[in-house]
């Protein structure tokens, strides 16, 4: 339920929403499932020009591990003794790293490579050969230290899948509602923008006057109610007639836009 409940949420707010399944230990049942990660969309590597993630060259994930979860793959992973991890990383991956306290707990960052690979690499061929693979890899320490965890053949499927409000064609990120009443939205402001401009000019009202008058800009400016403007002859200064917007005629437009973005 909140795996479903956090996967609404993030559609409705970039249209795309990225889902990776494993095999896990679940502490609820006590034994291995069938486990569902939602991974956030700036957290992921990508060919902007994918269609999805299994046929993409290659798709690489960013996570964050505190150092004891990072310990716990020890029987799995090569070289994890070997990471004492960091105190100065963000646990928000959206956040630039340089910029952000001191963490008590040290913290790994992961980086998961899934896709094509030179055949070399897994000592398949000689180096050179334009052989390439699908393969699995896991770093860590990427920009000060990196270390290789994994590096192995891949046989099976890449752990991703996408769910998408709207697809967007050579393009991986999807259409979000936000993008889609973009439009509608600089329409509406420019409507209630005029609306409000006719609401001051009304309250405040537009004057003419003589350039050899003395009246000033300013002097008008600084006018409040029961202020008045010295002048010699009273043509000096006017009013221009303002007119009040048809106000029926104006919901109807902003009932129109509704329509609009409903549809």
């Amino acid at each position: 339920g909140e795996t479903l409940n956090n996967l609404l949420r993030f559609l409705a707010i970039d249209g795309l929403q990225t889902i990776k399944s494993y095999e896990g230990f679940n502490e609820d049942i006590d034994k291995i499932t069938l486990k569902t990660d939602l991974v956030d969309t700036l957290n992921i590597i990508i060919d902007p020009s994918s269609f999805n993630c299994q046929k993409a060259p290659a798709i690489i994930e960013k996570a964050l591990y505190t150092i004891d979860e990072f310990q716990e793959y020890g029987d799995k992973w090569k070289n994890v003794d070997a990471v004492k991890g960091r105190k100065d990383l963000s646990q928000n991956l959206n956040v630039d790293t340089f910029n952000v306290n001191a963490n008590e707990i040290p913290y790994v960052d992961l980086y998961e490579y899934w896709g094509k690979l030179p055949a070399w690499c897994l000592n398949e061929g000689k180096e050179g050969d334009n052989k390439w693979i699908e393969a699995q890899v896991i770093i860590s320490g990427i920009d000060d230290n990196p270390i290789i965890h994994l590096k192995k053949k891949n046989d099976q499927q890449r752990p991703y899948e996408e769910i998408r409000l709207r697809q967007v064609q050579n393009r991986w990120l999807a259409r979000g509602p936000a993008e889609s009443l973009i439009g509608i939205q600089y329409y509406l402001n420019e409507l209630c923008n005029i609306r409000l401009n006719n609401m001051r000019l009304l309250q405040q009202g537009i004057f003419k006057y003589k350039r050899t008058s003395g009246i000033t800009q300013s002097m008008l400016a600084r006018l409040r109610t029961g202020g008045g403007i010295p002048v010699n002859m009273m043509d000096d200064i006017d009013q221009f007639a303002t007119q009040d917007l048809n106000t029926a005629a104006n919901m109807a437009q902003e009932e129109r836009i509704l329509s609009w973005a409903e549809r």
